[in-house]
């Protein structure tokens, strides 16, 4: 919609300037030109307006957009800092955005609706004002005369010829079923037949379908005044041409007869009408018109020339206003040609972001099924400047954040990372956040290719601004920038995540006045969010001899005690355990106490401390895995990959009995069939499996460790099964 909405405002624009400009030049026109050529410019106009799209005519000395902005590099790999405990504080806030294009969509098809529903009444409304009020004509001298002028201009078709009272001038009506309406006034036989003529001539013509297609772009284009300019324009151009026709050959006595019979019809000025029907008085200004053309007997030339250049400029705007702003050809300091280039957009298909992923993706393989094409974009994926101008320039933008993510070999999961820096301090004394945006995603089928870049693009806004807008006091404050942090990446995460696609955001954050850029070893300022020998051996004395045999309520108690006696110790560790990096040298025993005992503890007490502030009852345990992705190389390339992400849950129906051995014997024992499932299972098996069929094996291994103490569960609408089989490319 959004597509459509900008389409219609460019049409809109450049078709009030064309439409402008024809005005203001057709009575310059009008003295050199046929009435009838005019009057199809004019048609040709109004067909414009309900025509937006326009083919896009390359025109190569049109400025092609280009920018010197270059976007930072991540020194560093962005991770999270979100602790195990720290998930008690969180809350999901998922917020649906109305996007401003959909709020401008519904104004603009209001408005549609609105003077469609007006237009319609009032027609109808109209002919049942006419059905009661006029009479079919039965004398036999005006059907007569109506035939004869019927058989004058071929015209087949049965016309019904009514007096009407309640119109006050001659007029056409009925798409389908044509009548000619006249009010009940005294005519000479010569005038009245002129009135004829000019009717039977707009029928002839088609005009009330020309006047049907002037009511379509009025209706599309409801909100813009040059429109209702227009179409006023073209009733009377309609008119003169008609009148034209009758008056063809006429000399100056006819001429000026069938001017008074006009002065004589509409001298009581403009009663009932409709849109659909033609408009034989056109008001004081339109009739002035006629008559001043009626007088000029002088011959005028044919229009094909003036219609050639009305052509000409309607279709040039489709170059002026689209070739030069959305379709750049070169980058500058590059090394690709221009047909280098040329073959990179060509993957930018027209409406390419309203085709859903899986429909790109196959475009785009279908039209790069050549080692020659292929070895271009990687190419193109290898080069320093289109890297650095991926969030600056179309092109690159295109290449890095669209067509590699979504058809590249693991386009099922992407990372994007970034880095923002505050405004305040000088170069080397900024605050430094860096940040890694995880797309997974999970129905290709249905995922817009406009919804996955737009979800990157708001993100990335969201996050700059979670910068930018902080004071130095909170900037210099690592623990209150966190605590934003951990807040507003999960309310993101949440508000972009859907159903066809899974986001995490992960960050690192380095406050203000760390002078970062001036630090001997820089790696070291970052191993100091880690957790420390002290941390460790603090947190190790909870592994007592008998701490399996403990009770899950007894050990999470002790624990709590633990964190609440310094939580920077907590939040380090937690660090260590989500990046799965430890910088303290661990047994595997003690390695196992902390990524598994005390990993589950701490979301369990998450859960607890949530449920007392909350007041709501305490809920299951969720736990997320990513399995290692699986390959098959042939010739040192990944020709077939697969890739699993999951998450569980579990409940603990009384933690005052289980014990913690028992917890993680079993919680461990779904991760842990879950991984040798997927180490064992044949990487051709696994291609042939759809996600309902991974889906089944995981349940019946969570079915396996649930008992009477503790049920286990698979979350369907977090799993992540993606794969990807090239082979049959090659």
């Amino acid at each position: 919609m959004e597509k459509f909405i900008i389409t219609l405002f460019k049409c809109t624009l450049s078709m009030s300037i064309i439409t402008l400009l024809y005005a203001a030049v057709l009575p310059i026109l009008s003295k050199r030109y046929a009435a009838k050529w005019l009057y199809i410019v004019w048609l040709v106009i109004a067909a414009s307006w309900i025509i937006p799209f326009r083919p896009l005519i390359e025109i190569p000395f049109l400025p092609a957009p280009s920018s010197d902005i270059m976007s930072i590099p991540s020194p560093i790999t962005p991770t999270s800092s979100e602790g195990v405990l720290t998930a008690a504080q969180k809350t999901v806030l998922s917020t649906q955005q109305i996007s401003l294009w959909n709020v401008i969509a519904l104004i603009w098809m209001a408005g549609v609706v609105f003077m469609l529903t007006y237009h319609v009444l009032r027609h109808r409304r109209f002919m049942k004002m006419v059905n009661r009020w006029s009479e079919l004509e039965t004398t036999p001298n005006i059907l007569n005369l109506v035939d004869s002028l019927k058989r004058e201009q071929s015209i087949k078709t049965k016309i019904e010829y009514r007096s009407c009272e309640c119109v006050s001038s001659p007029m056409l009506v009925g798409l389908f079923h044509p009548v000619i309406l006249m009010p009940p006034v005294q005519l000479s036989e010569e005038e009245f037949t002129l009135i004829l003529k000019h009717e039977l001539t707009h029928f002839k013509r088609h005009d009330l379908w020309y006047k049907a297609i002037i009511l379509i772009a009025t209706v599309l284009h409801w909100f813009n005044p040059v429109i209702y300019f227009m179409a006023r324009a073209i009733s009377i151009q309609c008119e003169i041409s008609c009148d034209a026709l009758v008056l063809r050959n006429a000399n100056i006595h006819t001429r000026k007869r069938y001017g008074k019979a006009i002065i004589t019809v509409v001298r009581n000025g403009r009663m009932h009408q409709t849109i659909l029907s033609t408009n034989f008085y056109g008001g004081k200004r339109g009739i002035k018109k006629r008559i001043e053309f009626m007088l000029d007997g002088k011959r005028k030339r044919t229009g094909i020339a003036v219609l050639c250049i009305a052509l000409a400029g309607i279709m040039l705007t489709g170059a002026t206003l689209v070739h030069g702003k959305n379709k750049p050809m070169m980058i500058s300091d590059s090394s690709f040609s221009e047909e280098e280039y040329g073959q990179l957009l060509a993957l930018q298909f027209d409406g390419y972001k309203d085709m859903s992923v899986a429909e790109f993706q196959e475009k785009v393989w279908t039209t790069i099924d050549t080692i020659e094409y292929r070895e271009l974009l990687e190419g193109f994926f290898q080069d320093e400047r289109l890297y650095e101008l991926r969030d600056t320039n179309e092109i690159a933008g295109f290449l890095y954040n669209i067509l590699g993510p979504l058809t590249g070999q693991r386009w099922g999961r992407e990372n994007f990372i970034y880095m923002a820096l505050s405004n305040s301090g000088e170069d080397h004394e900024k605050a430094m956040l860096e940040y890694d945006m995880e797309f997974r995603i999970r129905d290709a089928e249905n995922l817009k290719v406009g919804e996955y870049d737009n979800a990157r693009r708001e993100i990335k806004s969201a996050m700059e601004r979670l910068i930018d807008g902080k004071t130095d006091e909170i900037l210099q404050d690592a623990q209150a920038m966190k605590k934003i942090l951990q807040s507003e990446t999960e309310k993101l995460a949440n508000q972009w995540s859907t159903e066809k696609l899974q986001i995490q955001i992960s960050y690192s954050f380095l406050p203000l006045s760390v002078d970062t850029l001036e630090q001997p070893n820089f790696i070291e300022e970052i191993r100091k969010t880690y957790g420390t020998e002290e941390d460790y051996r603090s947190l190790l004395k909870l592994k007592t001899e008998d701490y399996q045999s403990r009770t899950v309520a007894d050990f999470n108690a002790d624990l709590l005690n633990w964190a609440n006696e310094d939580y920077d110790r907590m939040e380090r560790i937690g660090i260590d355990t989500a990046r799965n990096n430890f910088v303290v040298s661990l047994s595997p025993e003690e390695l196992s106490f902390v990524t598994v005992t005390v990993n589950y503890s701490g979301l369990e007490n998450a859960a607890l401390i949530k449920s007392h502030q909350t007041g709501e009852p305490k809920g299951d345990i969720e736990f997320s895995v990513s399995l290692p992705e699986k390959t098959l190389e042939q010739e040192g390339i990944t020709s077939a990959w697969c890739s699993l992400y999951y998450q569980g849950s579990y409940r603990i129906k009384d933690d005052s009995h289980m014990t913690v051995g028992e917890r993680d014997r079993c919680v461990g024992g779904v991760i842990n069939g879950i991984q040798e499932y997927w180490n064992q299972i044949d990487f051709e098996e696994l291609l042939i499996l759809d996600e309902k069929d991974v889906l089944a094996n995981m349940e019946s291994i969570a079915a396996k460790y649930s008992n009477d103490s503790i049920t286990i569960s698979i979350l369907p609408d977090s799993l992540a099964f993606d794969k990807m089989d090239e082979r049959g490319n090659n």
